[in-house]
Order: structure tokens, then sequence, then C-alpha cells
């Protein structure tokens, strides 16, 4: 079975162009990230005005595994293909990895984003999605997805302390940080009907950061918006504040779960954060569709307590979805 991470949204206090400076202190190599032995770039491409580049590296990374599946592969080194876009108008970086080694029988994928934050422009957003799958090898698959990922967690905390680490060195060392993309084209005036527009979307956009905010026993089987699957998202400091330490993996399934049920038919009634962390620790984090089949036994006994007790609002569940109207 594949293997997939889904990470929360991390924020760095620090504009967009310093995390960028940070950023390519990493390269071509640093002692601070010694799984990365080595890295060149291959191709680089800018944009006429300079506002998008396009950047190709190959970086060669130590393999992290036992003994006996390194002499089994024949290797302790790997190499992954990295094509970063930066884009200083949209203040954007996505970055997409693939590994070039064994690329026949293990395939590795991984997207991150950076972007502006959301409400503080001053802040920077960090989002992390990654997938293993071994494809014949040696029949050891399902053992060597799950180690990889293992090992790929294992790395998660360590990056946005690596990160923090080389914005100080920037702050402290003086780097020139570049002014954020001003547009040469003139600007025309707003009309009224846009102003209206911009003024719903902040109250809209602040609404939903304070419906992030509540506190997770505020409301039981409370209701989550889930119009699209970018509201499965969680902040990284919302979860260790409200729901606890959790590992890189479980706030991952955690993650993976809301979104998978915000594209079912139980979208309209996703009970709050803290009882989906209770179904996936009942389940031992285990996401596997075959587990959701319990899902249907705990929406059914959120009817039961509606119908038992006052208390509960009855008109929060769709008996027609489960098929019971």
């Amino acid at each position: 079975m594949v293997q997939h991470y889904v990470s929360p949204v991390y924020v760095y206090k620090y504009p967009f162009e310093t995390i960028m400076v940070a950023y390519v202190k990493r390269f071509p190599r640093t002692d601070r990230i010694p799984v990365m032995a080595d890295s060149e770039v291959v191709e680089e491409e800018k944009s006429e005005d300079g506002v998008i580049v396009r950047t190709k590296r190959r970086c060669k990374m130590v393999v992290e595994a036992p003994y006996i599946l390194k002499r089994v592969a024949g290797v302790d080194f790997c190499y992954f293909l990295q094509e970063n876009i930066l884009n200083w108008k949209e203040r954007t970086l996505t970055i997409t990895a693939t590994n070039d080694t064994f690329s026949s029988r293990v395939i590795v994928t991984e997207k991150c984003l950076y972007r502006v934050h959301d409400v503080n422009p001053q802040w920077t957003a960090y989002e992390q999605e990654a997938s293993i799958e071994f494809v014949n090898f040696f029949g050891f698959e399902a053992q060597c997805e799950r180690l990889g990922m293992e090992r790929y967690t294992q790395q998660i905390r360590k990056g946005k302390d690596i990160m923090d680490a080389f914005v100080r060195d920037v702050l402290d060392g003086g780097d020139p940080i570049p002014a954020p993309y001003v547009d040469p084209s003139p600007v025309e005036p707003a009309s009224t009907h846009s102003v209206g527009h911009a003024t719903d979307k902040i109250e809209s956009d602040l609404a939903d950061l304070a419906f992030s905010a509540d506190l997770p026993h505020s409301r039981l089987l409370g209701h989550r918006k889930t119009n699209s699957i970018d509201t499965a998202k969680l902040n990284a400091d919302y979860i260790e504040r409200f729901l606890g330490a959790l590992t890189p993996i479980q706030e991952s399934n955690l993650i993976q779960l809301r979104a998978i049920l915000a594209t079912s038919k139980f979208a309209g009634q996703i009970p709050n954060d803290a009882v989906l962390l209770r179904f996936l620790k009942a389940r031992e984090f285990n996401i596997e569709k075959r587990c959701l089949s319990h899902w249907c036994m705990l929406s059914l006994a959120s009817i039961s307590l509606a119908i038992l007790h006052p208390s509960f609002k009855r008109t929060r569940y769709d008996l027609s979805s489960l098929g019971l109207a």
C-alpha cells in the first residue's frame, strides 16, 4: 500500500522574502542537513522580467536504512531531482522532488509550498506532501514503504528548526533581503463593487480563522466547513495547543481523514477534530478504507445520542445520507 504524508500548515513569523534568502543557504550542502551529501544546479531559467525563476537541481542523499537493506539494494547514496518554481510576484515557492535512483522500483514524490500567510502578509506559511511506493522490491514492498515513511517523518520536525536557524543567520549576518515585488503597471482605481467584494472576503477569512481557533471541546459533534479539500488543512500550532502533542504520522492521518470525509456523503455532518482524533486512536491511526466502515457506526451512535438526549440537535444529522430516512 502506498504510504502518504500530508503536513499541517506550519507558520514562520517572517516575511516571504526573508524565508527565501534563508532557504537557499542549504545549497549546495550544509552541516545542518547531514542527510544531503551534495547538490548541483542542472538547469535554471528566468522570465524576461525576472519575476519567475525555475531551478532544477540534482541532490545526492544519504540512504538512512538498516545495513541489510542497503546491502540488498547495493547503494549507500541515492539521487533526487528537485524542481523549484519561485514566483516573486505571487510570493510563492513550489518545490517538487522525485527520486532518480531506483526509479523503476521505487516511486518517491515530495511537494512543498511556501506562500504568504492568509491572514498576516508578514508571515510565511509552509505545506508539505509526500508519497512512497515500492514496486517489486524483492518481496519487501510493504515493510520498505513503512520504514521509508518513518525515516522521512523523523526529519519533519528537524526541518522547521533548521529553517529557523537559517533565518537567524540571515538576520544576524545582515544578508541583503529583497523588497516585496511591486507591479510596475499602473493600478486602476477599485470600483465600489470590488471594494465591497474584498471587504466580504476579509470578513469571511476572519470568520474562518476564528472558527478554526475554537476549543476542541466547545462542540462535541459540531459541524465544520467542508466545501473543499483545502478546508481539511490544519495549523500546526492549533494541533499542538488544542489536540496535544502528535507525531508527524498521526497529524498526517488526521488531516487525510478530514480530507476523505470532506468529499464523502458525510461531508455535512463531520464531528470536530477532538472526536476525529479519538476515532483514529481507537483504530490505531489506520485510515484504510476498510477501517472507515466504522465511521458509519460512529454516525449512528451520534444519531442515537441526538434522539435520546434533547441537548443534542437532531437537525444536525441528515438521515437520508445514511439511507435511514
